[in-house]
C-alpha cells in the first residue's frame, strides 16, 4: 500500500500506470535484511533498487527486525517508521503456516511445538513480546526527536481499509498528490486482499517455494487463532503477557507520551491478559 502511495504521488498521472508499476514488490521496498538486496560490501543497495528509490524521491523498505536490531540514526534523521501490529495469536497461526509449508528448510515439527518455541522466542525474529517492546519504546521516546512513527494495526485494516489508507497519505505527506478520484477508483481496488492474490506473484517471496499448493495470501482475515490455538494455549500467551508486565511496560512508555499508540497497543491485549 505505502508503494502504491508513493509511485502514484511521483508518477502523478493515470491509473494504468499507478496502479501496476512494478513486477515485484521488493524492486522498490526491498527487506532491509535480505542480503541480496545489497552490493557485496554491504553498503549499498543493488543498482536497480537504487534506481527505483531514486525515482520515488526516497528509500522504502520493509523489514521483520526489532527496532533495536535497525541502524541506529541520529534523532535529527527524518525517517518515517510504519509498525502494523497484529493480534499475537493469529500472528502466530500465520507465521506457522507460512513456515510449515516451505518447501525445503521449512519447519517440520507440529503446531503444540511451534506454538511453545514461539512463546519462548525460539522461532525465527524471536518473541512477539520483545518485538512489541522495542517499537514501543520508540513510539514512546519522542523528545528532541524527527523521526516520525505510525501504529497501525491489522484488525483496523481488514474492518476500514479507506481510513487506514487515508491516515497513511496523511503520515506520508501525500495529500496534494493523490486525487480523490485516483485513490478510490484505481487505489483502493488493489489494495483488497483479493486484488493481491489475483496479483500474488507480486507479493510473494520470490526464494521461497511452497509445498501442497499453499498460497502465501491465505486467508486474510480476523480470528483465524482459533483454527489452531486452544484455549489453554491461550492461557499459557496470557500468562506470559502478566510475567513479563508487557501491559505495564507499555503504559509506562506510552500512556502520556503517546496515548493514540497506546490505545491500540492496549486494544490488542486486554483480552489476552484476562483469560485465567
Amino acid at each position: 500500500i505505502v508503494l502504491s502511495l508513493l509511485l502514484a504521488a511521483s508518477n502523478n498521472s493515470r491509473s494504468a500506470e499507478v496502479v501496476k508499476p512494478y513486477s515485484h514488490v521488493s524492486d522498490y521496498a526491498p527487506f532491509f535484511e535480505i542480503d541480496p538486496h545489497w552490493c557485496a560490501d554491504g553498503d549499498e543497495l543493488i543498482p536497480k533498487i537504487q534506481t527505483n528509490h531514486d525515482h520515488l524521491g526516497r528509500r522504502v523498505f520493509n523489514t521483520h527486525l526489532r527496532y533495536d536490531m535497525l541502524p541506529n540514526s541520529p534523532s535529527s534523521c527524518k525517517a518515517k517508521f510504519i509498525y502494523l501490529l497484529r493480534s499475537p495469536l493469529d500472528a502466530c497461526v500465520s507465521f506457522f503456516h507460512h513456515l510449515s509449508h516451505q518447501a525445503g528448510g521449512g519447519y517440520e515439527h507440529d503446531f503444540e511445538t511451534f506454538f511453545r518455541e514461539w512463546v519462548a522466542g525460539e522461532t525465527p525474529f524471536g518473541s512477539w513480546i520483545d518485538h512489541v517492546t522495542s517499537y514501543a519504546e520508540a513510539f514512546g521516546n519522542r523528545s528532541g526527536d524527527q523521526r516520525q512513527f505510525l501504529l497501525l494495526t491489522y484488525e483496523d485494516m481488514v474492518k476500514d481499509l479507506p481510513s487506514i489508507v487515508r491516515e497513511l497519505i496523511e503520515f506520508l505527506e501525500l495529500n496534494d498528490k493523490i486525487s480523490d478520484d485516483v485513490l478510490v477508483h484505481e487505489l483502493l481496488p488493489s489494495f483488497s486482499f483479493e486484488s493481491m492474490r489475483d496479483n500474488k506473484d507480486r507479493f510473494q517471496p520470490k526464494s521461497v517455494g511452497w509445498k501442497n499448493n499453499f498460497s502465501f495470501l491465505r486467508k486474510g482475515k480476523i480470528g483465524d487463532a482459533g483454527s489452531l490455538v486452544s484455549d489453554q494455549q491461550s492461557r499459557v500467551f496470557a500468562d506470559e503477557l502478566r510475567k513479563r508486565k508487557l501491559l505495564d511496560y507499555l503504559r509506562k512508555q506510552l500512556e502520556d507520551a503517546n496515548p493514540a499508540a497506546f490505545l491500540k497497543f492496549d486494544s490488542e491485549l486486554r483480552l489476552l491478559e484476562t483469560l485465567r
